[in-house]
């Protein structure tokens, strides 16, 4: 049987960034409050999603930056 590959999101709503991320969605209002996360994009009205490249590169300058803070 071909291995099975993951699909990856096009996009995050908040619920769904909540569990990517582990975290509830009240973390992911707050951090999104204080500035903490990329600004979400519309992409149809009333319907807000932050995209996956946009959180994928975030994630990956926030895990730099930790590794940085250790060394």
């Amino acid at each position: 049987m071909a291995n099975k590959q993951q699909i990856k999101p096009l996009g995050y709503r908040q619920s769904t960034l909540a569990t990517a991320l582990h975290c509830t969605r009240q973390t992911i209002h707050n951090m999104e409050k204080r500035g903490d996360l990329p600004p979400r994009v519309e992409i149809s009205p009333g319907l807000k999603i932050w995209p996956a490249d946009v959180i994928d590169k975030w994630l990956a300058e926030r895990a730099s930056r930790t590794a940085a803070e250790e060394v």
